[in-house]
């Protein structure tokens, strides 16, 4: 679809969609033809905060394929979708009311009223505004903003746009922010993600959510907006307050671990990994954060965890993902680690791991030997039985295309680093044979037939 649209290389799209985690901004067949006329333009995937501004701009766009009625300016119509998300928002009510079947299909006074909020448009400037593709078919005379994201985004920006023409920034905080009856300040529930939309823009929002709830300028929002300093405060406030005690049910989703990670961070990762932290979840961020960045200053953070028995498994794991994503050369003697002191590799581990090293950081041979004393249970999804046919298949894939002079699929690209190295080896496709075969004989042992038959 990318080639149709006029995208001369369609697999450097995808793998910068990948990259950027913008698959939120290709699901649909249109949107990823936005996606394409965006990329035909600045040959890159852009920052999340860029895709948003420009999805909205384009999806305001007046209709083409009928007349509408009445005009509508860009500005007035971005103004009114403002408007409409940031009543959404305070209302709690994300259907719109467009006419009267709306009460038809659900419960009165459950939709928000586009006049009581657009009170000053004329009824043909609300229906043309609700009739643009910004919004899409909710039930019977509704309407919904199509995606979330976009109304976070729009609410801050009309209350950006308020405190542009004169609003009082306490004003602005009396909405964003509250104290409970015990006296604990916070970042209200749902207005976390227009707090971290603001807080790049306004250094007093960005230090009261610093000091109330560090989280939300990395779960929300743009992290990858922030300035290096913003970014380095909002991790020291993050370590600061969560990173004592105990497990706590936090995770930062992994596309905003990609979005905030800079090489910049690098002294305060160290700095804070040095002064000893409690919480797993925490180092796990900081371990998720060096393979991200990517930061090679702290790949030695990485190494020792990896190599370390006494850390948590998922720690361990994250460890090797970081070095993998640093291209660590070191990476070799973590393989040889598995194989030869197998002691400090539990099998749960062992599984996973491998299966982030294989194909293109662990040998075939290497490979082979460790496979046989790995143990699956019949009941675990995933993981080997899932996982290593299907990487066994694009490596002959790519072996087989490259032994034919056949340009390589999408899929077996992937794989073409390993393709090149191993079509080097006179053995060329026997290393894949040998390792099917190794497989086959550690998965019958464990009684994974299913595994057997996708070989």
């Amino acid at each position: 679809m990318a080639a149709i649209e006029g995208v001369s290389d369609p697999d450097a799209l995808l793998a910068d969609i990948r990259q950027r985690n913008a698959e939120d901004f290709a699901r649909r067949p249109q949107d990823l033809v936005e996606l394409c006329a965006d990329w035909r333009d600045f040959r890159r995937i852009r920052t999340h905060k860029e895709q948003v501004a420009h999805n909205i701009t384009v999806k305001l766009k007046p209709r083409t394929d009928r007349r509408e009625s009445a005009q509508l300016s860009p500005d007035k119509a971005l103004e009114g979708a403002a408007r409409l998300a940031f009543a959404a928002l305070l209302t709690r009510k994300l259907t719109i009311r467009h006419s009267v079947e709306a009460d038809r299909g659900g419960e009165p006074g459950t939709a928000l009223d586009s006049a009581a909020v657009l009170h000053d448009w004329t009824p043909e400037e609300r229906e043309t505004l609700l009739e643009r593709a910004l919004f899409g078919f909710a039930s019977y005379g509704r309407v919904r903003f199509h995606h979330r994201s976009v109304i976070e985004y729009l609410a801050a920006y009309w209350l950006e746009d308020r405190l542009a023409h004169g609003m009082p920034i306490k004003a602005d905080k009396r909405l964003l922010f509250a104290e409970t009856p015990q006296g604990v300040k916070v970042v209200k529930p749902t207005m976390r993600p227009v707090a971290a939309w603001l807080a790049w823009s306004q250094p007093s929002i960005f230090a009261e959510i610093r000091d109330r709830e560090p989280d939300v300028l990395l779960d929300y929002a743009d992290p990858e907006c922030l300035t290096s300093s913003q970014r380095i405060e909002a991790l020291r406030a993050y370590v600061q307050r969560y990173g004592n005690g105990g497990w706590r049910g936090m995770h930062v989703p992994r596309v905003q671990v990609h979005r905030f990670a800079s090489v910049e961070l690098a002294g305060e990762v160290q700095r804070l990994w040095q002064s000893g932290i409690g919480n797993g979840e925490v180092r796990e961020l900081l371990l998720e954060l060096i393979g991200a960045g990517p930061i090679p200053p702290c790949a030695d953070i990485a190494y020792s965890v990896a190599l370390d028995s006494n850390a948590e498994r998922s720690e361990r794991l994250d460890a090797v993902g970081a070095l993998i994503r640093l291209r660590d050369a070191r990476l070799d003697s973590v393989a040889r680690s598995m194989e030869e002191e197998p002691q400090r590799w539990p099998d749960a581990l062992t599984r996973l791991a491998i299966i982030r090293l294989f194909p293109n950081h662990i040998t075939v041979e290497r490979f082979c030997r460790i496979l046989p004393r790995v143990r699956e249970s019949r009941n675990t999804v995933g993981e080997l039985g899932w996982v290593l046919p299907r990487n066994i298949a694009e490596i002959e894939i790519a072996l087989l295309g490259s032994a034919r002079g056949c340009a390589p699929t999408t899929k077996a690209s992937r794989s073409n680093a390993v393709a090149t190295r191993v079509s080097r080896e006179p053995r060329m496709l026997q290393v894949c044979d040998h390792c099917q075969r190794t497989a086959r004989q550690a998965m019958l042992r464990v009684g994974n037939k299913s595994f057997v038959r996708s070989l």
